[in-house]
């Protein structure tokens, strides 16, 4: 059974909180509840529902690339495998399947291609190479 796992990208400090307590200008944390309810604070003050458009939610797969690094819903990646060279994002279909996505008429299942993939970047920040 795969781990459930959220990470939260925050618009407005332009970063990435994982579940739990950080130090970022004060003590901030975040859990996502059993039924998808999200919850932040900092300095264990609850923000009001207003602040949680500011966060973008993105799932742990359960899986890994090829070099450790846990992918994330929302993270930029590489696929080299034969003759196709790929990048795209990692995305969750209706079905459940985790992807990687291109375009409508170019994406490949995550599951049987994690070691052929690296993580680049994500969705939200500028990718330095």
């Amino acid at each position: 059974m795969r781990e459930i796992k959220f990470r939260a990208w925050d618009n407005d400090n332009n970063a990435y909180y994982k579940e739990g307590r950080t130090k970022h200008g004060g003590w901030s944390w975040f859990n996502v509840q059993s039924d998808g309810t999200f919850v932040s604070g900092v300095d264990d003050e609850i923000d009001e529902p207003s602040h949680k458009s500011r966060f973008v939610i993105e799932q742990f797969t359960g899986l890994t690339d090829k070099n450790g690094v846990e992918i994330y819903e929302g993270d930029v990646c590489h696929l080299s495998y034969c003759d196709l060279e790929m990048e795209g994002f990692i995305k969750q279909q209706e079905d459940g399947c985790w992807i990687i996505f291109k375009d409508n008429d170019n994406f490949v299942g995550v599951h049987h291609n994690k070691d052929r993939i690296e993580i680049i970047g994500n969705i939200h920040e500028e990718r330095h190479e």
